[in-house]
């Protein structure tokens, strides 16, 4: 990726913008680009149906589950398929019995998910090699199982959705064969934060399949990692996420001031993480309202105790002595104090 990437920073006139040629010369921040672009494409659907020869392309299908725990746990399974999102639509399967066609309902970002499993095994989902076309000549669609699968979750559609690998600090559940137990396990105690649990026996999950929850990523095994477990080992080495809290409903990500998220800031074979909270946009000292150091490589900063305001803040991350931030992130605090009609209102006077 950063040889394809070097060849359109360095070429002139070069089609990147003039920071982000900048930003390239920076050895940390070209590894960083380097990640971002993986993540990208790893989450892109397609915009082509076919190659450049006229070929049709496999459009790959990802996993969808809906993890339920009460009033019992039950796992339910669904596909999210690369479509235009129109609820018209239908995926034609190929089956053993002939062509299964099924309506989908859209599921937002350009994807659609299948209406009802009804006619389909929800089941046999997770293990089953599926092939597919969108409507009657469409796009074709594929997915092959793996072995381990990890599936981050998505706000957006309320659900966990597959990933080819995890993200550090990221809320994931893994789906794996159950003769990888051991591996997993003895993978999950090293790299996994506490309190992940492994569970067997679940509704809806197939037979010889188990599913751990709660798993976040945190570190990176020592030694070399059985080609199985790739996808639990995240390629960034430093992540800094706002996880937790009470999420409010609306376009911008926002969290209630009176149950804030916590920071889950990592960085890879550092001696310290130091994790600064400043008011509003600038990274000034002045504004700096929260600073904590934690030895070693991984820092959480639970914010409920530091009762922060209602406002905007910006979360700042930094490694060893480091003067410079590694990475920084906003957060959005609100509460009935501030209500958004008032601030419309306020506006439009």
């Amino acid at each position: 990726m950063e040889l394809s990437l070097d060849l359109y920073a360095t070429k002139v006139p070069s089609p990147l913008s003039n920071n982000l040629r900048r930003l390239w010369t920076v050895p940390a921040a070209r590894e960083r680009i380097v990640q971002a672009a993986c993540l990208e494409l790893e989450a892109w659907t397609g915009g082509t149906d076919h190659q450049t020869h006229g070929s049709p392309v496999a459009r790959r299908t990802r996993l969808l589950a809906y993890v339920r725990t009460f009033p019992r746990k039950v796992v339910e399974f669904n596909l999210a398929i690369p479509s235009a999102g129109s609820s018209s639509e239908r995926a034609a399967f190929e089956t053993a019995d002939g062509v299964l066609a099924v309506p989908m309902v859209s599921a937002g970002n350009g994807t659609s998910r299948l209406a009802s499993t009804d006619m389909l095994s929800a089941e046999s989902l997770p293990g089953d090699v599926l092939t597919a076309r969108l409507g009657v000549e469409g796009a074709q669609l594929e997915r092959r199982p793996r072995r381990i699968m990890p599936l981050r979750w998505d706000e957006l559609q309320g659900c966990f959705v597959e990933v080819e690998r995890v993200a550090v600090g990221e809320d994931n559940v893994v789906l794996a064969l159950a003769d990888t137990r051991v591996r997993l396990e003895r993978h999950l105690e090293q790299c996994a934060r506490p309190g992940w649990e492994l569970m067997d026996g679940v509704a809806g999950v197939p037979d010889g399949w188990m599913l751990a929850r709660q798993v976040q990523i945190v570190g990176a095994p020592d030694g070399q990692v059985h080609v199985e477990l790739m996808p639990l080992v995240p390629r960034a080495k430093t992540s800094l996420t706002l996880r937790g809290g009470f999420v409010l409903p609306g376009r911008l990500r926002k969290w209630s001031s009176l149950a804030p998220p916590e920071v889950v800031a990592l960085a890879s074979g550092a001696s310290s993480v130091t994790v600064k909270v400043f008011e509003g946009s600038r990274l000034a000292a002045e504004d700096e309202l929260v600073a904590e150091r934690s030895e070693g490589e991984l820092a959480i900063l639970p914010l409920e105790q530091h009762e922060l305001a209602d406002g905007e803040y910006t979360v700042a991350m930094y490694v060893d002595a480091e003067k410079r931030p590694s990475s920084t992130a906003t957060m959005r605090l609100r509460s009935a104090d501030s209500p958004l009609l008032a601030s419309v209102v306020g506006r439009a006077v």
